[in-house]
Order: structure tokens, then sequence, then C-alpha cells
């Protein structure tokens, strides 16, 4: 548990890194001097692109290495949800799908209106968007990876009677009263929904 604090710091140093390589891209620079100067800018999605397979490949090499599964540890009356590796992997994918949510919204989708409509605003949002895909597809690619290989998706199956059970467990909260739990793939308490969200032990 010690290691992540310099995990976590490494992966905000990697992200403000790549925050600062957007921005630098974002700015206008003149490609086309004369009378009429052409100003224009580097989109990250076409002189960048090549990151793409490497976060992907990344992601799914790490996601096929050999993992034992470890005892449950509790250390100072805390139990550790995630080991070192899953907790890089659970904040990249975080940070990547808060940057594609925030770019998104900022560049106007749907019946959402453009917040921005400065030239290098939306460059330096279109070139964030790209960096958002960049951490996503390493943490999604390790995620769905490692799920195969250990067979862990295996878990996640419905099986007879888990919908059944999940009824009567959010039953059970709107009324208040205590049901025997039972494993299902449906059943999402508000313990599991902030360590799903903070990936931080409780």
């Amino acid at each position: 548990m010690k290691t992540r604090l310099p995990i976590g710091i490494a992966i905000f140093i990697a992200f403000g890194v790549s925050i600062y390589f957007a921005y630098e891209a974002s700015q206008l620079f003149v490609f086309r001097a004369g009378n009429g100067d052409s100003s224009t800018y580097n989109l990250l999605f076409d002189s960048a692109v090549a990151l793409l397979p490497v976060a992907l490949c990344l992601g799914i090499f790490l996601g096929t290495l050999n993992y034992k599964e470890k005892k449950e540890r509790i250390i100072d009356g805390i139990v550790e949800r995630l080991s070192e590796l899953f907790f890089t992997q659970h904040w990249t994918n975080a940070l990547g799908i808060l940057t594609l949510i925030i770019t998104e919204v900022a560049l106007g989708t749907l019946f959402i209106p453009r917040f921005i409509t400065n030239v290098e605003a939306i460059a330096f949002a279109m070139n964030m968007h790209f960096m958002g895909i960049i951490f996503f597809f390493f943490g999604a690619s390790f995620y769905i990876t490692r799920v195969i290989v250990t067979g862990e998706w295996k878990t996640m199956m419905p099986r007879k009677g888990y919908l059944k059970g999940a009824l009567l467990h959010y039953k059970a909260l709107l009324t208040g009263k205590k049901v025997l739990r039972k494993r299902s793939s449906f059943s999402l308490s508000g313990s599991s929904i902030r360590a799903g969200l903070s990936g931080l032990p409780e």
C-alpha cells in the first residue's frame, strides 16, 4: 500500500505531461507565409496517432501477466481492494474517462451547445480528447485482457436466480428490510459503488 502514493504521483505526472503536449500542439503557428498568412495547429489525432496502438498493446501485455490470486489483506484495519498494478489500471482508466467526458461536453455534443469558440481552445480540447483516449485504451485493454486470461469473466455471467436475487436486494434497500445476501453479478451496494469510483481501500 505504501507504493500507491508514488504510483499515484507518477500517473498524475503522466497526465500533466499529456496536458502540456496537448497545449503545445494546440498553439497556432504560421504554415504559409505571404500576403495572406495562414495559421494552423497540430492535431494529435493526426500527428500522434501511433500512441493508440502503443497504449493498446501495453495494456494487453500487462493484462496477460500471470496473476496469482492473493488472499484478502487487512492492513491497519483497512481492507486492500486493489493491487498496485490494478490500482494503476483503475486510475488511468478513470482519468481517461473523465477527460473524455469533460472535453466532449466542452466541444458540444447532441443537445449540449459548445462552450468554447476560440480556435486554440477548441484545438486544446480536441487534443485532450485524444489524450483521454490514450489513457482509456490502456486501462480498458488491460482490464479486458486480464478478465479473459484469468477466467474472471465467468464469475460475471448471470446465473439462474441472479435476477430474482437482485430484485429482492433492491426491494430490501427501498423498504429497509434485511435480506440474506447472495452472490450476484447484478447486486450493487453503496460500498461497492464507493470502491468502484475511488479505487481506494475502505
